[in-house]
Protein backbone atom coordinates (compact mmCIF):
# COMPACT_ATOMS: atom_id res chain seq x y z
CA UNK A 1 0.00 0.00 0.00
CA UNK A 2 2.67 2.44 -0.97
CA UNK A 3 6.39 2.81 -0.79
CA UNK A 4 8.37 3.16 2.40
CA UNK A 5 9.76 6.58 1.51
CA UNK A 6 9.12 10.02 3.00
CA UNK A 7 7.20 11.22 -0.08
CA UNK A 8 4.64 8.44 0.39
CA UNK A 9 4.35 9.27 4.10
CA UNK A 10 3.69 12.92 3.27
CA UNK A 11 1.05 11.84 0.75
CA UNK A 12 -0.68 9.68 3.38
CA UNK A 13 -0.68 12.55 5.86
CA UNK A 14 -2.04 15.03 3.34
CA UNK A 15 -4.89 12.70 2.37
CA UNK A 16 -5.90 12.39 6.04
CA UNK A 17 -5.72 16.16 6.58
CA UNK A 18 -7.79 16.86 3.46
CA UNK A 19 -10.38 14.21 4.34
CA UNK A 20 -10.68 15.64 7.86
CA UNK A 21 -11.22 19.16 6.51
CA UNK A 22 -14.04 17.73 4.37
CA UNK A 23 -15.75 16.09 7.35
CA UNK A 24 -14.21 12.60 7.44
CA UNK A 25 -13.10 11.63 10.92
CA UNK A 26 -12.60 7.85 10.59
CA UNK A 27 -9.17 6.56 9.60
CA UNK A 28 -8.38 2.91 8.93
CA UNK A 29 -4.84 1.59 9.23
CA UNK A 30 -2.97 -1.61 10.11
CA UNK A 31 0.44 -2.69 11.21
CA UNK A 32 0.87 -4.53 7.90
CA UNK A 33 0.38 -1.37 5.82
CA UNK A 34 3.83 -0.19 4.80
CA UNK A 35 5.55 -2.09 7.63
CA UNK A 36 3.85 0.02 10.34
CA UNK A 37 4.68 3.32 8.60
CA UNK A 38 0.97 3.85 7.92
CA UNK A 39 0.16 3.65 11.64
CA UNK A 40 2.98 6.04 12.44
CA UNK A 41 1.78 8.51 9.79
CA UNK A 42 -1.79 8.30 11.11
CA UNK A 43 -0.45 8.87 14.63
CA UNK A 44 1.49 11.96 13.52
CA UNK A 45 -1.60 13.50 11.90
CA UNK A 46 -3.77 12.55 14.88
CA UNK A 47 -1.37 14.51 17.05
CA UNK A 48 -1.74 17.55 14.74
CA UNK A 49 -5.53 17.41 14.46
CA UNK A 50 -6.20 16.33 18.03
CA UNK A 51 -6.55 12.64 18.76
CA UNK A 52 -10.00 13.21 20.27
CA UNK A 53 -11.24 14.39 16.85
CA UNK A 54 -10.53 11.12 15.04
CA UNK A 55 -11.77 7.55 15.17
CA UNK A 56 -8.84 5.32 14.30
CA UNK A 57 -9.38 1.71 13.33
CA UNK A 58 -6.31 -0.50 13.29
CA UNK A 59 -5.68 -4.18 12.91
CA UNK A 60 -3.04 -6.67 13.89
CA UNK A 61 -2.76 -10.36 13.96
CA UNK A 62 0.12 -11.80 12.06
CA UNK A 63 3.21 -13.25 13.66
CA UNK A 64 6.79 -12.70 12.76
CA UNK A 65 7.04 -8.94 13.17
CA UNK A 66 10.33 -9.38 15.00
CA UNK A 67 11.81 -10.96 11.86
CA UNK A 68 10.99 -7.92 9.75
CA UNK A 69 14.14 -5.80 9.25
CA UNK A 70 12.03 -2.62 9.04
CA UNK A 71 10.38 -3.12 12.42
CA UNK A 72 12.93 -4.64 14.73
CA UNK A 73 11.34 -6.19 17.83
CA UNK A 74 7.61 -6.87 17.96
CA UNK A 75 5.85 -3.50 17.82
CA UNK A 76 4.44 -1.83 20.91
CA UNK A 77 1.40 0.49 20.97
CA UNK A 78 2.27 3.93 19.65
CA UNK A 79 2.71 6.50 22.39
CA UNK A 80 -0.41 8.55 23.01
CA UNK A 81 -2.80 6.14 21.27
CA UNK A 82 -5.19 3.92 23.20
CA UNK A 83 -5.57 0.38 21.91
CA UNK A 84 -8.69 -1.62 22.58
CA UNK A 85 -8.18 -5.36 22.29
CA UNK A 86 -9.22 -8.49 24.15
CA UNK A 87 -5.59 -9.64 23.83
CA UNK A 88 -2.60 -8.60 25.94
CA UNK A 89 -0.36 -5.89 24.54
CA UNK A 90 2.22 -6.59 23.39
CA UNK A 91 0.99 -9.87 22.01
CA UNK A 92 2.87 -12.91 23.26
CA UNK A 93 5.20 -14.60 20.75
CA UNK A 94 3.55 -17.10 18.44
Amino acid sequence: MGDLDQATSEGYKQVIRTAYKRGVNVVDTAIVYRYMKSERDVGAVAKELGRENLIISTKGGYGGCSKNPFLGPSPQPLEGLTYSSPYPTPLPPI
